[in-house]
């Protein structure tokens, strides 16, 4: 009933003071890593790396301190640095030739967001 009766008194222009207020802040640490899959075989080597997490929690609150509702989101960022396997054809005498490249620095990267 409270978030109805806000909701109605919003539209009608006498609604009482709303404020956003960020309630809870947190920092979260770890370390991400690559899981082996069998296509990848011995060629994809990639180091343990780190892992950041910001979560963070808004609420909605009347005047009198009331929550009306409550956002969540956490942001998160990941790092791995290694080696990767390379592989492309190069035409040598009218024939197709497999090339690859083992010893070059690859970076495995993955950010997002969760929202709810």
């Amino acid at each position: 009933m409270g978030l109805g009766l806000t909701s109605l008194w919003w539209m009608l222009g006498v609604a009482p003071a709303l404020a956003w207020t960020p309630s809870e802040v947190g920092v979260g640490v770890g370390v991400a890593t690559d899981l082996g899959d069998p296509a990848s075989g011995d060629h994809t080597r990639f180091k343990p790396g780190p892992s950041l997490a910001v979560p963070v929690r808004w609420s909605l609150t009347e005047e009198s301190g009331d929550v009306l509702l409550r956002l969540r989101a956490t942001g998160r960022a990941e790092l791995a640095m290694g080696h990767d396997q390379l592989t492309w054809d190069v035409g040598v005498a009218g024939s197709r030739v497999r090339v690859s490249d083992d010893e070059h620095l690859a970076v495995l990267t993955h950010g997002g967001m969760l929202v709810g």
